[in-house]
């Protein structure tokens, strides 16, 4: 088995040194990889943010699995392209409006540790959301 760690981090040198413990015979390459990788398989110089490259290295080396590590990669939408391209990837689809994903994050740890921040709210549909805006006071009345 061909697999590819999409990632340049020590969680991806965790992954690769698991993956080589657990199937000695795979063979791994990592993208970009990292000293520790090049250990344990072959590092391929492609960022882990350069999807089409990943994909041509993916028919290039006949990789059979590839597992996307970074968040980054995952929330650019990798995990859904290397799939509508017919490959097997371990890894999440893109989340709509990953961009807001930290912001609603840092504002739930706010509101549990009852940390004083503006109101806020995430929608997924316009009407609720101008009702939940409508409802706010105005700062400037």
């Amino acid at each position: 088995m061909r697999v590819l760690v999409v990632g340049g981090g020590g969680r991806e040198h965790a992954l690769c040194w698991a993956l080589k413990r657990d199937t000695p015979d795979a063979e791994l390459f990592a993208a970009p990889g990292n000293p520790g990788t090049a250990q344990l398989g072959t590092n391929l110089p492609i960022p882990a943010s350069a999807t089409g490259e990943l994909v041509a290295a993916i028919r290039e080396h006949k990789i059979d699995f590839t597992i996307v590590g970074p968040e980054a990669p995952l929330a650019a939408g990798l995990a859904d392209t290397l799939r509508a391209a017919g490959h097997a990837v371990f890894g999440p689809n893109a989340p709509p409006h990953a961009s807001s994903r930290p912001r609603r994050f840092a504002k739930d740890v706010m509101r549990r540790a009852r940390i004083a921040t503006a109101a806020s709210q995430t929608f997924t549909a316009i009407d609720p959301a101008l009702a939940y805006i409508k409802r706010q006071p105005s700062r400037w009345s």
